[in-house]
């Protein structure tokens, strides 16, 4: 004999029974895979002194103060540094457990002394050092600084154009800062008799008496022609030495006729 069709219900019953033991495996499944996943570990770093730290930790930096904590760390070997101002950068690579904490103490140790030798052009210059003038022999030698301290150097002298420098000497046990003072622009006058004259410049139409230019190197000659319709041409190299500001008069012949 043949058995009778179910009815509807019967059958929609059996598939909700086998998609609830199908969830509750996957269910099953997913918390086993999260059981058998290492934990994260945590790094706890007590610093001495405790401010202005920079800690790095497999690349990743962060400033903080102590204690620092770093969470979600995978198991395994990681490299650490830590850094601050005047005092020497702590290194060190450990290794962490899953799940597990490590505390670590770290004494840093302050830097010794610094030390500048300035190079400075001209050496007619004056220096000085957070507004302080340096004497000869301070400038001569190496001068003692103190590590984690910025220093502000400037140097001046006449004919030239100040300097000023802001000098970090943290990361070298002894710096040398060279210093090159640049001269003051030059400038020339150019009047003559015609007025009206054309003036050249190296060659090149620079305008007409009077003339003035500014902003000319004064470390390099300068060729000068003054031209004017009826008279001879006039010729003249300028050098600056240690003027800045040039006046030229010039009286043109007139051309024979």
């Amino acid at each position: 004999t043949l058995d009778a069709p179910r009815p509807p219900g019967v059958r929609w019953g059996r598939m909700a029974v086998i998609l609830l033991l199908v969830a509750l495996a996957a269910g099953v499944i997913t918390a086993g895979l999260q059981w058998l996943k290492p934990k994260p570990a945590e790094l706890v770093l007590t610093v001495t002194p405790a401010d202005g730290l920079v800690v790095h930790v497999d690349g990743a930096t962060q400033r903080a103060s102590s204690p620092v904590s770093v969470t979600g760390l995978e198991r395994g070997r990681h490299n650490l540094s830590i850094e601050r101002a005047g005092f020497e950068t702590w290194v060190a690579t450990i290794d962490l457990e899953a799940g597990g904490r490590r505390d670590i103490a770290v004494d840093l140790t302050p830097m010794g002394q610094r030390l500048l030798t300035l190079r400075v052009q001209p050496e007619s210059a004056i220096v000085r050092v957070d507004g302080r003038q340096l004497t000869p022999e301070e400038r001569a030698g190496p001068l003692p600084t103190d590590p984690g301290k910025a220093l502000r150097v400037q140097a001046e002298a006449d004919g030239y154009l100040p300097l000023e420098r802001v000098v970090f000497p943290d990361k070298e046990t002894e710096k040398v800062l060279e210093l090159v003072l640049q001269p003051t622009p030059g400038q020339v006058l150019v009047t003559s008799e015609p007025s009206g004259a054309a003036v050249y410049l190296d060659g090149k139409r620079a305008g007409r008496t009077p003339f003035v230019r500014k902003g000319l190197d004064v470390r390099t000659p300068v060729r000068l022609r003054i031209e004017a319709p009826g008279h001879e041409p006039y010729d003249e190299v300028l050098r600056f030495g240690e003027a800045r500001n040039l006046q030229i008069m010039r009286s043109l012949k007139a051309s024979p006729r």
